[in-house]
């Protein structure tokens, strides 16, 4: 196995196109060298692109983030704990602050993994992946990018460099919850990222995003249809009808046994999840709607 540094997106590009399916990149490396070490992963040769800081660039402007694929769990939760608060609770329980500081929202994302904590939160902002080739570059939506455990539509030719989400205006709320047999440290037995946005007491652009369920982080249709354009009551969705819709989650997941929880453990906690996270993120647009502070903005 060869270990290279590089220095800056076209030199990556080129040690792809020329080789890519024998090449992996390595930036925090916190997934690559656990899959190596169990022997998951065999590359011929290791590409360190940690020094390229043009990806480690966070721009916002025109109504949306672009998040740049070595942007660090740490970035994600400074820059964001107000504006993005899902986002940067996402990024905060990834691991210890040793795996924060070190790893990358890309690498997350591209690692494919069932249970990671920030491909559900990204699914619920309708998140867009850029990947770059020698060819040029193109846009896809996270959740076509996601194919199934460790599977991705990136191609051996290809970079993931940066990942696009729009801003929050007034009256949107977003929220994350996670259930792990810890508070902290601990991958995801069950990972439900929410937004939504109010307007007069009614619910819109509801979009949830689900871990740890099925062989991919996917999108809860069936609950986002059951409360699009729901009428809130006092500020909530009735217990009843929140159960209801909570349920319909089953409509979309594949549960299984593995070895952190079972699938009766999972059928039982996932709709609490979702109800929290749909509560959540009902109160944090409420909020934002009354003081006209969209987050993100």
């Amino acid at each position: 196995m060869r270990f290279e540094r590089a220095d800056s997106v076209d030199s990556v590009l080129q040690a792809l196109a020329a080789d890519g399916a024998d090449v992996t990149p390595l930036a925090g490396g916190t997934d690559v060298m656990v899959q190596m070490q169990r022997n998951e992963l065999h590359p011929q040769r290791l590409l360190h692109i940690e020094p390229i800081r043009d990806l480690a660039q966070i721009r916002s402007e025109n109504g949306h983030h672009e998040i740049g694929a070595l942007v660090t769990h740490d970035d994600l939760v400074r820059n964001y704990a107000e504006s993005l608060p899902a986002v940067a609770a996402a990024a905060a329980t990834v691991g210890g602050w040793q795996t924060q500081s070190v790893g990358t929202i890309g690498g997350n994302v591209v690692n494919a993994s069932p249970a990671a904590d920030l491909p559900p939160v990204l699914l619920a902002y309708d998140a867009r992946v850029e990947l770059a080739s020698s060819q040029g570059t193109r846009q896809i939506d996270l959740d076509e990018f996601l194919v199934d455990r460790r599977q991705t539509q990136r191609r051996p030719d290809e970079l993931l460099t940066s990942i696009r989400i729009d801003a929050n205006a007034d009256g949107t709320g977003d929220a994350y919850v996670k259930i792990g047999r810890r508070t902290a440290m601990e991958v995801a037995i069950v990972g439900v990222g929410a937004r939504l946005r109010v307007d007069d007491g009614v619910l819109h652009d509801v979009r949830l995003g689900v871990a740890a369920c099925g062989p991919r982080a996917f999108r809860a249709r069936g609950v986002e249809d059951a409360l699009e354009g729901f009428t809130l009551t006092d500020g909530t969705v009735p217990s009843d009808a929140l159960a209801d819709a909570s349920a319909r989650v089953f409509e979309d997941a594949s549960l299984i046994d593995d070895v952190r929880a079972s699938a009766n453990y999972r059928r039982a906690v996932l709709p609490r999840a979702v109800a929290a996270a749909i509560s959540q993120s009902i109160g944090r647009a409420i909020s934002s709607a009354e003081t006209g502070k969209g987050a993100g903005q």
